[in-house]
């Protein structure tokens, strides 16, 4: 095993940033630290995308397209209720009242 000289490793480090093309990684830009991160990501999220899905995440997919399709009519529901006049919303409770009494 070869013993070098702090001189000695400073010198092959800095050569090797130019020979490497760029920086060494603890030493690159933080928006390049940033744009390679987020490019690993999507790479991550396309190869994962591509994988079949589990039984589990079948079910958990149908659970969560039904229960946001019941939040968008729940909420509809409430904007056609806000938009009802209020004299059409009184006759409705006392019909459902009315019924309930019988």
């Amino acid at each position: 095993m070869a013993v070098f000289s702090h001189c000695c490793i400073q010198r092959i480090k800095a050569d090797s940033k130019w020979n490497l093309g760029g920086l060494l990684p603890e030493e690159k830009p933080e928006l390049q630290r940033f744009l390679e991160q987020r490019r690993l990501e999507q790479h991550r999220e396309r190869e994962q995308a591509l994988k079949p899905l589990s039984d589990l995440e079948q079910e958990l997919c149908k659970r969560r397209q039904k229960l946001m399709a019941y939040e968008q009519e729940e909420l509809r529901r409430r904007e056609d209720l806000e938009k009802m006049p209020e004299l059409v919303r009184m006759r409705n409770n006392l019909r459902h009242i009315s019924i309930s009494g019988c």
